[in-house]
């Protein structure tokens, strides 16, 4: 390992290597190579370079705190998002399940109603008023249908991953 540093060393031509640490940990490493003129770095030179490497180092570590930080916002906002999902989605079931019920109910009393006039062999004027009430219960029956069609067409919208991207909000 050590040989194939020093290979590279001479193949960038470095003269002054510099590490970066924050503390006691290494973050990288300022390689130079020799000045201009041929002149040998100064005192100063290393100071400076020394100064560097440290501010690079302190530059390294915020980028990958800021990384950290916008990855944990993004996994918080999407346990929120879950969270208001799974307290929209019982209501949703709830709006659901009652067009169900509604749907059930208005059924059977139209079965049982039917049944019973078939059975006594009704006349024709307790027919016409049972059709009659059928067809309002069956209009009602229809209106629960499209209110729960809209109601899992918004279930499924929301499901969907929007396509329409970022926009920019004035704030």
């Amino acid at each position: 390992e050590r040989a194939r540093v020093c290979a590279e060393m001479e193949r960038l031509h470095a003269s002054v290597v510099v590490p970066s640490f924050i503390e006691q940990l290494l973050i990288g490493f300022l390689v130079l190579g020799e000045k201009r003129k041929g002149q040998i770095f100064t005192t100063e030179d290393l100071i400076v370079f020394s100064t560097l490497a440290t501010q690079a180092a302190v530059a390294i570590e915020n980028a990958r705190f800021y990384e950290g930080e916008r990855d944990r916002q993004a996994a918080l906002f999407h346990a929120a998002t879950l969270a208001s999902l799974g307290t929209m989605a019982s209501s949703m079931g709830h709006q659901v399940n009652n067009r169900f019920n509604v749907v059930a109910l208005i059924s059977s009393s139209q079965k049982m109603k039917l049944r019973g006039l078939l059975a006594n062999g009704s006349d024709f004027e307790k027919l016409r008023k049972a059709l009659s009430e059928c067809l309002e219960q069956f209009e009602s029956l229809e209106e629960e249908a499209i209110q729960g069609g809209q109601i899992v067409a918004s279930i499924r919208k929301l499901a969907r991953p929007s396509t329409e991207g970022h926009k920019p909000l004035a704030l």
